[in-house]
């Protein structure tokens, strides 16, 4: 249920499936999780690595991995990954700035 109100539900709640069958966390993260023509949908669910360490908020790098937030919100992880190159990293338009310090 933390999901169904978190921001971000890539990789959670739905994900993105290719014309060609590769799973990915969401349409805009060009980043490839699975594919379809090789393991099920079910074996890439839940036992890619990518899909896995984005279920893992205490993970995230930056604000976002130790912001009070991230449980309901997690950040765009399609624009953290454009903006860093690190799809844990933190969500760069977010200006909020987390009451807990940095781990």
């Amino acid at each position: 249920m933390d999901a169904m109100s978190k921001g971000c539900l890539g990789g959670q709640g739905f994900c993105f499936i290719s014309y060609q069958g590769e799973v990915r966390i969401c349409g805009f993260l060009d980043v490839k999780c699975g594919d379809l023509n090789e393991q099920s949908f079910g074996d890439v669910w839940l036992n890619s690595p990518v899909f896995k360490q984005m279920r893992d908020l205490d993970g995230y790098h930056g604000r976002c991995g130790y912001c009070e937030y991230r449980r309901f919100c997690g950040g765009c992880r399609a624009r953290a990954y454009e903006v860093t190159g690190d799809y844990l990293g933190e969500e760069p338009f977010c200006v909020y700035q987390p009451k807990a310090r940095k781990r």
